[in-house]
């Protein structure tokens, strides 16, 4: 696969996933800052839900921003994958 291929392959993921999982990505909640790098959603876990805020916010705005360039991107997705299935740590105590 050349890069152009890719590109369409993301962008096609991306509709698809954007239009498969709208109404869960909307009912989603971010918080400021996260509990731990790429807990979008503040659950204590990195995992699905923080994908899906990326995927919605892709290209669009900076809800999933994660590296801190003021956009939501592919540097952010590999962030979260790179930390995907973290537990975070209870900050609390």
């Amino acid at each position: 696969m050349n890069e152009e291929q890719i590109q369409q392959l993301i962008a096609i993921l991306l509709l698809s996933a954007s239009l498969f999982f709208a109404p869960q990505i909307k009912a989603q909640q971010q918080c400021d800052p996260p509990t731990c790098t790429a807990d979008l959603n503040c659950d204590a876990v990195v995992g699905t839900n923080d994908l899906l805020i990326i995927l919605e916010a892709w290209g669009l705005s900076e809800n999933g921003d994660l590296d801190g360039n003021g956009a939501t991107g592919s540097d952010d997705l590999i962030i979260l994958l790179s930390h995907y299935g973290t537990i975070c740590a209870d900050t609390e105590n």
